[in-house]
């Protein structure tokens, strides 16, 4: 009795493993910038149901919702309006009546660039200003 229990065991995790890496998730763009409209691609496998997708921004996560179908990908699209870590968590449920759960996907929603003048710039600006003020001060002496 004690063999059956642990190879039915071994059999459950077998197959939820299998089906929880049975996926690929691709969102667009690649970078996505705050105000930019994200889509997230899922493909799940075969004998899938439905999927459901919760948006987390930082630590605050939206109501799941469920996911599109357009023929074999699910999709879904939203929008981050500030510079946050983002990661999403998705349920999926096939048709055998099993469900999956997946939270291992992440990337940043951030302003491209670091929204301030680099050293170069700095320099340059510093540059322009002092030779205004040598020019001002050589021509109050002539």
């Amino acid at each position: 009795m004690k063999t059956i229990t642990i190879l039915a065991a071994i059999a459950i995790l077998s197959l939820a493993v299998t089906q929880a890496s049975a996926f690929d998730v691709t969102w667009s763009p690649e970078h996505p910038a705050p105000g930019d409209k994200i889509t997230v691609n899922l493909s799940p496998g075969s004998n899938v149901s439905n999927v459901t997708i919760q948006v987390c921004v930082g630590d605050i996560c939206r109501l799941p919702q469920p996911m599109e179908k357009a023929g074999d990908e699910y999709t879904y699209s939203f929008y981050v309006s500030e510079t946050a870590d983002v990661h999403l968590n998705f349920t999926i449920k096939y048709t055998n009546g099993s469900s999956t759960w997946d939270d291992t996907t992440r990337f940043k929603v951030e302003k491209s660039g670091n929204g301030s003048p680099g050293f170069g710039s700095v320099i340059a600006v510093s540059a322009a200003a002092a030779a205004v003020l040598l020019v001002r001060k050589k021509r109050t002496k002539n």
